[in-house]
């Protein structure tokens, strides 16, 4: 039963990952006479939006396996010169079972030195009961060509008992 929860655990963080590494900074470059400098530019240069889809198959140990396809996408919106709120959405089958999630992020961001800001993410995948849910603080760092990025929070599940007992589940 172990293994299956964080087998499961795992997938639903995979998942939010592509949550978490959505915001980030874009490459500066070189920037051409004119252009304003790093620091003059906005957290977020207007409202822009990505889509992505996914697939692969899964196999568990104890478990179901089977074909894994689905789509994420993601919203930002500038609020002001300095911050910024995005919001991202999943969603997948994974062997005709739904899986889906969303996630919020409201940051402060400065191109030119960092990002800062509140994360918050849910996910869900149904016939298993099982939901996973996190809140954290995020934060970038920018140094030229290298950005580090960091989460620190706190993630539950919830997991139903007929989960953790189910005998072919252990």
């Amino acid at each position: 039963m172990t293994n299956w929860y964080l087998s499961t655990s795992a997938l639903t963080a995979i998942f939010a990952l592509g949550f978490g590494t959505a915001v980030s900074a874009a490459d500066l470059g070189s920037i051409a006479p004119d252009a304003p400098l790093a620091a003059d530019l906005p957290a977020v240069s207007g409202i822009n939006a990505k889509i992505s889809g996914f697939g692969g198959w899964e196999d568990y140990e104890f478990g179901p396996d089977g074909g894994l396809v689905g789509v994420d996408g993601s919203l930002s919106i500038p609020l002001g010169q300095l911050f910024g709120f995005q919001v991202d959405g999943m969603a997948a089958s994974l062997d005709g079972d739904f899986i889906g999630g969303a996630a919020g992020h409201l940051f402060w961001r400065d191109p030119s030195a960092g990002l800062i800001g509140l994360y918050g993410d849910w996910v869900t995948r149904d016939n298993s009961g099982v939901d996973t849910w996190r809140l954290g603080v995020e934060g970038e760092y920018y140094s030229g060509p290298i950005s580090i990025e960091a989460i620190v929070g706190y993630e539950d599940a919830d997991v139903p008992a007929f989960v953790l007992l189910c005998p072919a589940r252990r």
